[in-house]
């Protein structure tokens, strides 16, 4: 759920958004660019076309796929300290 209108927009697989954020933010994390927590959290709480927080249950959806993505990739690690997750 987020402000994306037309033909090609607005719908996406829960899958889709979920792989697209687990790239960002390994791309991220591994190139040491954790310069603040919004940057990391960013692909998991904000549609990357309008820019506009995921709503309702997408939000939520988004929210426990970023918890199990810290747990199997970094668990024990300062990441979890972004966002207030550890």
């Amino acid at each position: 759920d987020c402000s994306c209108r037309g033909d090609d927009a607005g719908f996406a697989h829960l899958s889709c958004l979920v792989s697209y954020a687990d790239s960002k933010t390994r791309d991220l994390i591994d190139n040491g660019d954790t310069s603040g927590e919004g940057k990391l959290i960013e692909p998991w709480v904000e549609c990357p076309h309008c820019r506009q927080n995921y709503q309702r249950q997408v939000a939520l959806d988004m929210a426990n796929s970023l918890l199990s993505f810290i747990d199997e990739n970094y668990p024990g690690s300062e990441v979890r300290k972004f966002g207030g997750l550890g």
